[in-house]
């Protein structure tokens, strides 16, 4: 069966509640009841090429040539439809999520393209922040779990026999009369929540779920199915035994991350090697890739004796390498710390003044624009 989705004609060619998650506000407030945050009271090796300028990094006090350097100019002929964007953790005085956003823009002087933002099961959606990503030409990437903000489980089952069909047309009527276009995942990294079921039950619960919103209007939402980017590689029993039929996503979604030297097992990982098992896989399928959860930690983190600039060439590298995958639509890093086998992750972007500059010159190549 075909299902109705707009964007099949374009060219599309951290939270959960998994050990790996960023601390995130629940500002669940919906974009009809008050102002952005509202809610935020109630919260949670390819090779290297050389792309910042010297003047950023001597900016931020860094000898110039000690990092990987090319000059912008050079990649400005470059045009492409990358996204950029970035899940953003609130801190310091910072009120929700927005706040954390604009505080990002602000270090890194560019909007968004890309605001990921996730919803518990009882969350109205659009939220505020959803509806005030849209609305200031940020583009949303909502993710909703069956899963209270309690922990309460939803099981998959009981989504797919209809149990809570009432409700599920409730929130598409909602995202139906918002109108505004979005990423929209159901249960991102199922293979993670296996509380709420088996595989084939998740599968059942996504096809039931689109269709339900299908038939209120809810068709401004472009369907992405996410999945770890350990299950490409094999692990959970591969993609396929998680991945609904094609016709029910638009794109298909990963997300992984770098967390050595804090984790010693895998060793220091790439961009490349952390998603290329999942771009061979979109590219099978057909379907652009959106990867909506990324990050690395510096080399030196927990006082290791690591390279100070591996972090920031990390991003040059990443930068490099999306530049020669145009499967990717979208990537959304994880500003933001989150626990992993009982240690804190810093994933933030400014972790060092290096690592802050190479992400502002990924973030104003062109292809990224």
């Amino acid at each position: 069966m075909r299902l109705s989705d707009p964007f099949d004609s374009l060219s599309f060619v951290y939270d959960p509640r998994r050990k790996d998650k960023p601390v995130r506000t629940n500002d669940t407030t919906s974009a009809l009841a008050g102002s952005a945050d509202a809610a935020s009271a109630t919260s949670r090796p390819l090779d290297r090429r050389r792309f910042l300028q010297r003047a950023a990094l001597a900016g931020a006090g860094l000898v110039a040539g000690s990092v990987l350097l090319e000059p912008l100019a050079a990649v400005a002929s470059n045009s492409g439809h990358c996204r950029f964007g970035a899940g953003c953790q609130a801190r310091g005085k910072e009120a929700g999520q927005q706040d954390a956003v604009l505080a990002l823009e602000s270090e890194i002087g560019r909007t968004l393209g890309v605001v990921r933002r996730y919803s518990d099961w009882e969350n109205p959606m659009p939220d505020a922040v959803q509806a005030w990503a849209a609305s200031t030409g940020r583009f949303p990437y909502i993710s909703w779990h069956a899963r209270k903000t309690d922990g309460t489980i939803i099981p998959w089952a009981s989504i797919a026999n209809g149990s809570h069909d009432t409700y599920l047309r409730q929130q598409g009527q909602s995202l139906a009369a918002w109108g505004a276009p979005c990423y929209f995942n159901f249960h991102h990294e199922p293979e993670n929540d296996t509380a709420n079921g088996t595989a084939a039950d998740f599968k059942t619960a996504f096809k039931h779920v689109r269709h339900v919103f299908d038939s209120v209007g809810a068709t401004n939402l472009i369907w992405v199915c996410t999945l770890m980017g350990t299950t490409f590689r094999g692990t959970h029993g591969g993609a396929d035994t998680w991945l609904p039929p094609v016709e029910y996503f638009t794109l298909l979604g990963a997300d992984g991350y770098n967390r050595w030297p804090l984790i010693k097992q895998p060793a220091w990982r790439s961009f490349a090697e952390l998603f290329d098992a999942a771009r061979m896989k979109a590219a099978a399928l057909g379907k652009g890739l959106l990867v909506g959860e990324y990050g690395c930690v510096e080399q030196t983190a927990g006082g290791y004796p690591g390279d100070p600039l591996a972090k920031a060439n990390w991003f040059s590298d990443a930068a490099t390498t999306l530049r020669a995958w145009p499967e990717v639509v979208g990537v959304s890093y994880s500003h933001g710390s989150a626990t992993f086998g009982g240690k804190i992750m810093p994933y933030w972007v400014d972790s060092s003044a290096a690592s802050l500059a190479a992400f502002k010159a990924m973030g104003r190549l062109s292809y990224f624009a």
